[in-house]
């Protein structure tokens, strides 16, 4: 009888434990997704920022060297499809005066 007790008392500690781990394993997960999700936003906040003022930064830069600056942070060749250069992930789209008028990141590249 008092094996049994013991046993009793070992296994409902081993639960309570593991119920306690399981817990703070879903709080962590939850707390971790939250920060990512506020950091992608406020990365995607700056990169929407950057995007919309490139164009006018570079206003004096020909078309060659903006090509050329955006390519350092890249291996990737680039190439020109439908009107816009690709460099890496990013796409530039130059008027007929080689302005840049628009920067494309690649996941916005069919909207």
């Amino acid at each position: 009888m008092k094996i049994w007790k013991i046993t009793t008392i070992v296994l409902t500690i081993a639960l309570i434990s593991s119920n306690v781990w399981w817990l703070h394993s879903a709080i962590d997960v939850g707390v971790t997704n939250k920060y990512q999700e506020q950091m992608m936003f406020e990365r995607s906040g700056i990169l929407k920022q950057i995007i919309s003022v490139t164009p006018e930064l570079s206003s004096a830069i020909s078309k060659n060297e903006i090509v050329t600056i955006v390519k350092k942070s890249t291996d990737l060749e680039p190439f020109e499809k439908e009107g816009v250069v690709w460099v890496g992930w990013t796409g530039l789209k130059f008027d007929d005066k080689n302005k840049l008028v628009k920067v494309i990141p690649s996941w916005g590249a069919f909207e």
